[in-house]
């Protein structure tokens, strides 16, 4: 079975013009006053930066379960 390309759709997909606008709209709802104790209250953390970072994290934590999920050999279906 050919290993799965791991990539984020959303990066992939959207015009440079939406992307180009993510980190302002990010950080700009990351300081605001609810955002930690909403994100908290789902077990996550706000993390403003430049695209660049967030596509990082969103790499690694893509490679990181993806070798779990390759390892355990699980599927959706």
């Amino acid at each position: 079975m050919p290993r799965p390309r791991l990539s984020s759709p959303l990066i992939a997909t959207e015009p440079a013009a939406v992307i180009d606008k993510l980190p302002a709209e990010i950080d700009k709802i990351a300081k605001e006053k609810s955002t930690p104790e909403n994100l908290a209250a789902h077990g996550a953390i706000p993390l403003p930066g430049a695209i660049a970072d967030y596509a990082n994290v969103v790499r690694i934590v893509t490679l990181r379960w993806g070798e779990v999920i390759w390892n355990a050999n699980t599927s959706l279906d």
